[in-house]
């Protein structure tokens, strides 16, 4: 059985990555799945929005601890 992902796993970052390397991988991420690019599909929808959650949380690093 297969545990849920982490933050970390969503934005396929190190648990050390250093904020500008998060901030690549967001950017990267977001591009590459933008529902805007994947037309109608709901699935693009859910991963933006995990990997704009992710991303909220690992930019600020009182959310981060």
């Amino acid at each position: 059985m297969q545990g849920e992902a982490t933050l970390y796993d969503t934005l396929e970052v190190s648990p050390r990555a250093c904020p500008q390397v998060i901030r690549a991988a967001y950017r990267s991420l977001a591009q590459c799945h933008h529902p805007d690019k994947r037309a109608g599909s709901d699935a693009a929808s859910d991963r933006q929005a995990r990997i704009n959650h992710a991303y909220a949380v690992l930019s600020d690093p009182a959310k981060r601890k």
